[in-house]
């Protein structure tokens, strides 16, 4: 059945340049193969792997045509249920294309799902309750993407799925505390509290007057704002190892994001992590108070508060981004590389002819490539 409503999606989604098109289908005796475009950038988790945070400017370009994937699906009355950064391919130019539609449901008006399905660390909180969800778990979905390509980690990052989806369905999560000064991570070592003195004084004497505002480089609000009891350098600095929240590492592990093991599948490294170190998972980007609003405004444990994705388009966080100008610029680039692109191949043993893209074939058995079929170049 998941393999029929996954075909039965995939063919209304070719009209999208934010959605991975499949070109069709063919069966043997072993598997039913999608034929779908090639896409050599790799994965937005590998990306995040590689570097272990990503910068807000970064985060902004890549999530921004994250949320125009979610409203192409959304717009057929399609949710997702899985999105997450290795759900996220990256074409030779960059764009990124939401794949992996087997958890994906069209839904009639004011449906909802039951089932229990997708990513632990991706689930939203009312799929947890099992009483019934739809589109606002994609919304859930991007709020966590945000978060962890920001921090290196997911919010409800824990040491067990059980404990997980306890924190999930309590929305316990915090960002990770801005990293003290030198000046006053040695004053909180004195025995003496003159240096402390000294150093909260200094503080409050550059912080003084009322809130301002500034623009960052990519176009997101942020703001300053006057120094108050909670941002000195004793409250600023992390209950536990790590640099993080409490609520972000509550067994205090302290472990990096690593490399993938061939033979482990990315679901299984996930559980493997742990807490990450702030080392590898405190992005400036994370401190910005727009994103952090929208994070929050995202994971609102009532999916009927949460913003709708025009509102979330006009969010600060997305300040500067031109989403018609986004639109109108992948199309461009898709019609160049169409025009480069010279394929047009018979799989073998099947009747599907594909033109104007190069396309792999991949089984729906888990790591399965059915021997690494390509057809293209």
């Amino acid at each position: 059945m998941h393999l029929r409503e996954e075909r039965h999606i995939s063919t209304k989604l070719q009209g999208s340049d934010f959605l991975v098109r499949t070109a069709g289908t063919f069966q043997n005796p072993r598997s039913v193969v999608f034929a779908m475009e090639y896409l050599p950038g790799g994965d937005l988790y590998q990306r995040l792997s590689d570097k272990g945070t990503l910068s807000l400017r970064e985060t902004v370009a890549w999530t921004a045509q994250a949320v125009l994937a979610i409203e192409d699906l959304h717009a057929k009355n399609i949710v997702h249920r899985d999105v997450k950064p290795e759900n996220f391919l990256m074409g030779k130019s960059g764009t990124l294309k939401l794949t992996d539609f087997g958890f994906a449901r069209e839904l009639a008006p004011d449906e909802r799902l039951y089932s229990q399905f997708g990513t632990p660390e991706y689930v939203a909180a009312e799929v947890l309750s099992g009483g019934g969800h739809g589109m606002p778990v994609d919304l859930w979905a991007l709020g966590v993407l945000i978060y962890e390509l920001l921090v290196g980690q997911t919010p409800f990052k824990s040491p067990s799925v059980e404990e997980m989806y306890e924190r999930i369905a309590a929305g316990d999560y915090a960002f990770p505390k801005p990293p003290a000064s030198p000046a006053c991570a040695a004053a909180e070592g004195s025995s003496s509290n003159s240096s402390l003195k000294l150093c909260l004084s200094s503080k409050a004497a550059g912080k003084s007057g009322s809130s301002s505002s500034n623009v960052h480089k990519g176009g997101v609000q942020k703001q300053s704002f006057s120094l108050k009891k909670s941002d000195s350098c004793l409250s600023a600095t992390a209950s536990k190892k790590g640099g993080l929240a409490t609520a972000v590492g509550p067994n205090g592990a302290d472990h990096t994001r690593q490399q993938a093991e061939p033979a482990k599948s990315k679901q299984a490294q996930r559980q493997e992590q742990g807490t990450a170190d702030s080392n590898n998972t405190s992005g400036g980007g994370a401190q910005d108070p727009a994103a952090q609003s929208l994070v929050k405004a995202l994971l609102c444990l009532d999916p009927s508060r949460r913003p709708s994705l025009p509102e979330v388009k006009r969010h600060p966080f997305f300040a500067g981004v031109d989403f018609d100008g986004l639109r109108a610029a992948v199309r461009a680039q898709a019609d160049r590389e169409e025009e480069e692109a010279v394929v047009a191949a018979a799989i073998e043993g099947g009747d599907v002819w594909v033109r104007g893209q190069p396309v792999v074939c991949q089984s729906d058995e888990m790591n399965d490539n059915y021997g690494g079929v390509f057809v293209g170049f």
